[in-house]
């Protein structure tokens, strides 16, 4: 009788991990989950580094412009769309071609 006992013990203790596998692979908390948390988690890393590099690029240029008068008067004309006495600047809009389908 005894044996018969353990056999059912270590059955059920084996079902019972079982079915918390089971549970653990496909509830709200599970495997998936986890993987679309990772996946959140680099593409938000993936945004940071990019603006990091966005924000040094624009440091830099604003280092150059402050270094740099000349570039600074360049600059604020551009944006302004003024020109200094006796010179020509053509502005040009830009173009994009419609996409192909």
């Amino acid at each position: 009788m005894k044996p018969l006992f353990r056999k059912l013990g270590w059955v059920t203790l084996v079902g019972m991990a079982g079915v918390y596998v089971y549970i653990l692979s496909t509830g709200p908390r599970g495997i998936p989950a986890l993987m679309e948390k990772r996946r959140q988690i680099t593409a938000i890393e993936d945004r940071n580094a990019s603006l990091s590099r966005e924000n040094e690029s624009q440091r830099e240029r604003i280092q150059r412009l402050r270094d740099d008068p000349e570039e600074l008067q360049l600059e604020v004309m551009k944006r302004l769309k003024k020109q200094r006495r006796g010179t020509r600047d053509f502005y040009t809009e830009e173009v994009r071609p419609s996409p192909a389908r």
